[in-house]
């Protein structure tokens, strides 16, 4: 007894190792062989992305997104603890039946108390202990209630895998304009140093006054200055893409023109009805809560209620251990009834918690409801906005560049001064930087568009009838 009394059947705590880089400084580690992740893009995950992004080139980084998010491993972890708990609840349903063994011994040191009270008794037995036949559905209740939770569960696990991929896509957008507004601030920095060469042999040659030649380093320190900063910004960028698909995962390359363009979009989607809305993840496991606060006022009604425990047994009972399963039989029954009568209101409280509970059910329901409705809305309006901006954008990029072009060919040809060609190339590049941030813009909100519409079905309507 005392070797089994030093006994420990906990697990052995082993600390968790993190897959971060070794410096503060650094956004990437080196490969890990570790265990293959099963997850994997579903078919409304493969509707979302291919929704947004042309062709499958990030397929797997949102896999490995999927993968590796603690929050997405928190929920498909909520379901498992969901279940384990409405698995508890209905097993709590049925009866139990136990084995016992009981060796029971009673001495007395008055002779007379002994001779007549004394007791040695052995008995081996198999009944049910405190089977509820549960005649007024509390049990049933608590059941329903941790079943709908279980159900709300995996639909908040779909909710948070819609917004997970939402995410990465978002980050990956991101990311590809803060690398491509930095190779443009590599461009008017090698410009501005251009100008500012051009300018220190003109003043030397008096050709401009000091106040140019200040103008020209002031522009050129501006564009170090930024040209750091968007440096700094494309690192950021990284390491929070990084996060969210692992630091030991390879990112795809950097590319803005894989987004699907979805012109029209506000006008195709803007005319769906509004119920498609009850079928967004977030809905659902607003509704299923409801559903399980309202099992849960049956649970506290049926606490008024007499309840009944019966406890059984059948076995044997002998004066020895040896003797046990030759001894004579022997058998219990024992129904408990137990009434409430006054219990300081306690019963009444937890009615009254339940029905609180439920109408907070209620107006989380309508909130997850009207947040659905002003998400699709931000997104559609947003949509018809950005549109436009990336048309705006484009348009203003083609027109500087094409002067850029001409006037390089000008100078080429003897036509015009070379001071002209820097500040060309520079106002091209920050033409350039301008479209890459309308077109983030236009990104983002085709992705925001499609999040919306996450694991539900619309019924789209072709162009054909949207005009």
């Amino acid at each position: 007894m005392a070797a089994l009394a030093g006994c420990s059947l906990s697990p052995q705590y082993v600390r968790p190792a993190a897959v971060v880089p070794e410096q503060l400084s650094s956004t990437t580690v080196s490969p890990t062989n570790g265990a293959r992740c099963p997850e994997r893009m579903r078919g409304e995950d493969i509707g979302f992305v291919r929704a947004t992004v042309k062709g499958g080139q990030l397929d797997a980084m949102i896999n490995a997104a999927l993968c590796r998010s603690p929050d997405y491993r928190l929920a498909e972890l909520n379901v498992r603890l969901a279940r384990a708990q409405a698995g508890q609840s209905n097993s709590a349903r049925l009866p139990r039946l136990d084995g016992q063994i009981v060796k029971s011994k009673q001495r007395f040191g008055d002779p007379a108390l002994d001779e007549r009270y004394q007791q040695d008794l052995s008995m081996a037995t198999v009944g049910l202990s405190e089977f509820d036949p549960d005649f007024f559905g509390r049990l049933r209740s608590l059941a329903a209630a941790e079943g709908l939770r279980w159900e709300a569960s995996q639909h908040g696990r779909d909710a948070a895998r819609g917004a997970l991929i939402g995410e990465t896509l978002r980050a990956y957008v991101l990311y590809s304009a803060a690398k491509e507004a930095e190779a443009q601030a590599g461009v008017v920095v090698s410009s501005a140093r251009e100008q500012l060469r051009l300018a220190e042999r003109r003043q030397a040659l008096g050709m401009i006054a000091s106040d140019d030649l200040r103008d020209a380093e002031s522009l050129a320190a501006q564009a170090d200055a930024n040209a750091a900063k968007a440096a700094e910004a494309s690192k950021a960028q990284e390491r929070a893409l990084r996060f969210l698909v692992g630091f030991d995962s390879a990112l795809p390359s950097p590319n803005l023109s894989l987004f699907v363009d979805g012109s029209g979009d506000a006008v195709r989607y803007g005319g769906l009805d509004s119920s498609v809305l009850y079928q967004r993840p977030e809905v659902l496991e607003a509704e299923a809560q409801l559903q399980a606060a309202h099992a849960d006022i049956g649970a506290a009604r049926a606490a008024f209620f007499p309840s009944i425990q019966l406890t059984t047994s059948l076995g044997s009972a002998s004066e020895s251990l040896g003797g046990l399963f030759s001894a004579s039989k022997a058998w219990m029954f024992t129904p408990n009834l137990r009434l409430p009568i006054f219990d300081f209101g306690r019963n009444k409280q937890a009615l009254d918690l339940a029905w609180i509970r439920q109408q907070q059910g209620v107006v989380q329901y309508e909130k997850a409801v009207q947040r659905a409705f002003v998400d699709v809305a931000d997104a559609l309006g947003s949509r018809s906005q950005t549109e436009q901006a990336y048309t705006a954008a484009r348009r203003k990029e083609l027109a500087a560049v094409g002067k850029a072009g001409r006037l390089i060919q000008r100078i080429d040809a003897g036509l015009q001064d070379a001071m002209d060609r820097p500040q060309a190339e520079i106002d091209a590049a920050n033409a350039t930087a301008d479209r890459v941030a309308a077109q983030q813009d236009f990104a983002l909100s085709r992705i925001a568009l499609s999040h919306a519409f996450y694991a539900t079905a619309p019924a789209r309507p072709s162009p054909s009838d949207s005009h």
